[in-house]
């Protein structure tokens, strides 16, 4: 399923770029994905897929 993402480190954002509780939309690799930070200041990056 994910089998055309490089396995590899890529910097998509800079840390001073991304607040708490803030989502970020990015398009990398030909696929769609979210970045984001908690308010613990941990952040993430997803693929934005919803379940029904």
């Amino acid at each position: 399923m994910y089998s055309n993402l490089p396995n590899s480190w890529f910097r998509v954002a800079r840390s001073e770029d991304l607040s708490a509780k803030e989502v970020i939309p990015l398009h990398y690799f030909g696929k769609d994905f979210v970045l984001f930070r908690t308010k613990d200041g941990k952040s993430y990056i997803l693929m934005p897929i919803v379940l029904t």
